[in-house]
């Protein structure tokens, strides 16, 4: 059975306090991308992606997450950014978010955008739809409201090559 591959495209290392991380000139050579956080913030909240610098109200995302205290499940139809679980852990714990982008690069489909995470006390997955047929050529990275990352926070971008 052939296998993808996944290849190391960059990797990006928050210093202490910075708000944003952009990953830029992505090339169009692979079929999916996987974009892995591993790191901290400063805030307990969501970890968010805009491609192409979209933050036009062009993002769907549905959520599901769990504690020990329960789960919980909700969907926004129309935000202006893809939001992902998470990466706040407290003390010196390290959150970790896995993030799928499908067909980035085709250019007939809407981009598909899997995540899961763990974070805190959370367990968390989330399915986004970025309403957009454009290639995504860059990737900004930010948490919500006033957050900032932590040292360190690396991610990490992977292209996945067709299974030959």
């Amino acid at each position: 059975m052939p296998t993808a591959t996944y290849e190391p495209i960059t990797t990006v290392t928050a210093t202490s306090g910075s708000s944003i991380l952009v990953m830029s000139s992505i090339p169009q050579t692979y079929t999916d991308l996987v974009l892995v956080v591993n790191g901290d913030a400063d805030v307990d909240d969501e970890f968010r992606l805009r491609f192409n610098s979209d933050s036009g109200s062009n993002y769907r995302v549905l959520f599901l997450y769990g504690s020990s205290s329960g789960t919980s499940s909700n969907e926004y139809v129309a935000t202006n950014y893809a939001q992902l679980g998470g990466i706040y852990t407290p003390g010196t714990g390290t959150g970790s978010n896995m993030i799928n982008i499908f067909n980035y690069a085709n250019t007939n489909v809407n981009k598909t955008v899997v995540s899961t995470a763990n974070s805190g006390n959370y367990i968390q997955f989330r399915n986004n739809t970025w309403r957009s047929t454009a290639a995504i050529t860059q990737i900004d990275c930010f948490l919500a409201g006033s957050g900032v990352f932590t040292n360190p926070t690396t991610l990490t971008l992977y292209g996945i090559k067709a299974a030959v």
